[in-house]
């Protein structure tokens, strides 16, 4: 299993580092945005189109190590058999890299976010619905 372990991992690490350097900065606007010739080359290699299921059984068969690497896809709030392998990305996020916590706490992250918005201009309304969202440009 350990050998099987490191080439499943060797694949999640070259999908993490593609979707980190490359994909995370594409808004999702179009479909042109995909249109890269080492994307396109490399779609079959990040494997968006088979199931992150069919993925891990290439690897294990026993069910407790099926159970243990497939836990992290839950998180996406889908099944495994309804999630792309790319996300085993997930896994070596999570097993070589760690987890890491934002410096006191997620509540931090939104104090960050509104003290950036604020020295922008935004004015932020609390415990009010939203009525309209006004934009101008783009």
């Amino acid at each position: 299993s350990a050998a099987k372990l490191d080439k499943f991992m060797e694949e999640a690490q070259y999908k993490y580092e593609q979707g980190m350097e490359r994909l995370v900065y594409m808004p999702g606007i179009s479909i042109g945005e995909f249109m890269d010739i080492d994307l396109i080359k490399g779609a079959l290699r990040l494997q968006v189109f088979s199931s992150f299921s069919k993925h891990v059984r290439k690897y294990f068969s026993n069910p407790k190590l099926i159970a243990l690497i497939e836990f992290p896809v839950l998180f996406l709030g889908a099944m495994p058999q309804d999630t792309p392998a790319l996300y085993s990305l997930m896994n070596y996020a999570g097993l070589k890299l760690g987890t890491w916590y934002p410096q006191g706490g997620f509540g931090s992250v939104i104090t960050a976010m509104v003290k950036v918005a604020e020295k922008q201009g935004v004015s932020l309304h609390y415990d009010a619905p939203v009525q309209v969202i006004l934009t101008s440009g783009k």
